[in-house]
């Protein structure tokens, strides 16, 4: 039997990878109007309500979950108005300073995620939406006051549809 081109003793065992480091939520973060996330996440629900999302809302989940620090929830009405959506958050954090890391949800898809690092922005057709029902997962979670087109602050629950 012919020896091994590398002896045993002489391989290296796999290395054995760390998990990152996790911070906790809001770890780092100026709390208030300040915060810098805040301000960004506020600018995006603005931008998608001048393109007439529906039920746009902000949740603060800094002390929620350490995958984020705020979740922008928004409605489109079709895939068009869904696409039309997702620019005008890419074009609002170019304008403010934001970066979009990822993107989830092609053509068709009724749940687009945009990925911005400490904010989260969903964007979901009307159906999947109820279905996945964000809202009261993150029930505990506050809603982040914001001025928009309806009204001085924008925090209230789904909102009816207006007819058609």
């Amino acid at each position: 039997m012919k020896a091994a081109k590398y002896p045993r003793a002489a391989r290296k065992a796999p290395a054995v990878r760390k998990a990152p480091a996790v911070r906790p939520a809001g770890a780092g973060r100026t709390v208030g109007a300040d915060d810098p996330v805040r301000r960004i996440a506020v600018a995006c629900a603005r931008a998608l309500d001048g393109k007439v999302a529906e039920n746009v809302i902000v949740l603060d989940l800094r002390h929620r979950t350490a995958i984020t620090d705020y979740a922008v929830i928004a409605t489109g009405t079709s895939w068009p108005h869904l696409h039309a959506l997702t620019d005008t958050v890419e074009e609002a954090l170019d304008g403010i300073g934001g970066q979009l890391h990822h993107r989830e949800g092609g053509p068709g898809s009724p749940w687009i995620l945009l990925d911005c690092g400490s904010m989260l922005v969903h964007l979901f057709d009307d159906a999947a939406r109820r279905h996945y029902d964000l809202e009261q997962l993150w029930a505990e979670a506050p809603r982040v006051k914001w001025a928009s087109r309806g009204g001085p602050a924008a925090t209230s629950p789904l909102k009816p549809h207006p007819p058609r």
